[in-house]
């Protein structure tokens, strides 16, 4: 007998039609309707750790990281415990490309649409890059609105405002 208990069923494996929103607002316990959240630290270990329960591993992937050849088979063997997530990269994955171990982003993964594992890595993947985008233009708002207070701008230097 196995040790190992089975990943448990995802909203995701249990009712694949469900809405990608809502698979995503199950993940933090939320009700359809609710907004769903920015990321934060929080919110990446709760993911984390779903991820982690429902995640069949090994699987594989392709991993691209824009700088060196993209789409690269990599075989993924479970979710980083040492550091879980960074924040803007995302959670963390332990990937075997040939006999080398490295840790790397979910978000730079890349699965085919039949595996048991796509829908739950394109949820976190939409979810993380619009929590992302909102959170900066959170920011930005923030910014512009400080900015404006603050007068015409004609006291910033070109390189832009410093850091106090």
């Amino acid at each position: 007998m196995s040790d190992t208990t089975p990943p448990r069923p995802s909203l995701a494996q249990a009712f694949p039609r469900v809405d990608q929103d809502d698979r995503i607002r199950a993940v933090f316990g939320l009700c359809g309707g609710d907004v769903l959240p920015l990321s934060s630290d929080e919110c990446q270990q709760t993911y984390f750790h779903y991820l982690k329960a429902r995640l069949a591993f090994p699987f594989v992937a392709r991993y691209g990281d824009c700088v060196e050849s993209p789409n690269r088979p990599v075989t993924v063997i479970s979710m980083c415990d040492e550091f879980p997530f960074q924040e803007d990269f995302g959670v963390v994955c332990n990937v075997l490309e040939g006999k080398s171990l490295d840790a790397v982003s979910l978000c730079d993964l890349q699965l085919d649409d039949g595996q048991p594992n796509h829908q739950l890595v394109e949820d976190y993947i939409a979810w993380f890059a619009r929590a992302q985008a909102a959170a900066e233009d959170d920011f930005d708002d923030e910014w512009d609105e400080d900015f404006e207070e603050e007068g015409d701008g004609d006291d910033v230097p070109e390189d832009g405002p410093q850091c106090p």
